[in-house]
């Protein structure tokens, strides 16, 4: 059966008619505001809170069978954007009785034509500027970085595999694989030489900025209900590093 590609208005249009139109059966929201061109804390909730809940209570009105969040691993309270995302999630708990609601908790997420505020693109950012130092945290804090093709295959199987989760289910997203972000760090660095050819002149400086207030360091994550699903991980660090700088730097010629 061939999709149908259809771009609604929201704004002008009522959700709720379009998902019926299109006897649509999963949404997937993915989208997300976080916080980082000084908005102000009514325009995080807006995108991540209010928009998000409009979504999910059209969907649920027009009788789509499955709801599926991407949803962050932050701690709840340690910005606006962690804790919008949560509220959401916990307005899925609530409304779960009328559409499954499934939470995705993807952890550190990066791959190709990803926004360049992120920590990983950012970081590459710095690499291709040739700037002289790259001002970081200690970098001691463990983080499970995931390719987005994992990302995207994990979705896939939630939603081909739904019957097997609960009305509600938090279903966390990773490589399984822990890294200190300074390991990450010189990783990345590592590879951008060895596929350019060049010795980056740039200093690493750990330490030079302080931990977020409430930074987490060390992920907590339970992958074995997506285990359970037959998904599995298929990109390696080394793997998904070599792919985004080799995508980074073609995407720049």
């Amino acid at each position: 059966m061939q999709g149908i590609e259809y771009f609604c208005d929201i704004e002008n249009e009522d959700l709720e008619t379009v998902l019926r139109r299109y006897s649509c059966e999963v949404v997937i929201h993915t989208a997300a505001n976080y916080g980082r061109e000084d908005e102000n804390a009514m325009m995080v909730f807006d995108a991540n809170l209010r928009l998000g809940l409009r979504i999910l209570e059209s969907a649920a009105n027009a009788g789509c069978r499955l709801f599926v969040n991407t949803g962050s691993q932050l701690p709840k309270f340690i910005n606006a954007y962690g804790l919008s995302k949560a509220q959401l999630g916990e307005w899925g708990r609530l409304l779960s009785s009328r559409i499954q609601f499934v939470d995705l908790k993807i952890e550190q997420m990066y791959g190709p034509k990803d926004d360049e505020r992120k920590f990983v693109t950012w970081l590459l950012h710095q690499f291709k500027s040739r700037v002289p130092e790259v001002f970081l945290s200690p970098g001691t804090q463990e983080r499970d970085f995931v390719h987005v093709t994992d990302v995207v295959s994990a979705i896939a199987a939630v939603i081909d595999k739904s019957g097997l989760l609960p009305p509600y289910a938090r279903v966390d997203v990773g490589s399984g694989n822990l890294c200190e972000v300074r390991e990450f760090v010189c990783k990345a660095r590592d590879i951008w030489q060895g596929l350019t050819g060049e010795k980056l002149d740039v200093q690493l400086i750990f330490g030079a900025l302080q931990y977020r207030q409430g930074e987490k360091m060390k992920v907590l994550e339970n992958l074995e209900p997506l285990y359970n699903l037959g998904w599995h991980p298929k990109v390696s660090l080394d793997d998904g590093l070599k792919n985004l700088i080799e995508a980074y730097i073609v995407g720049d010629e």
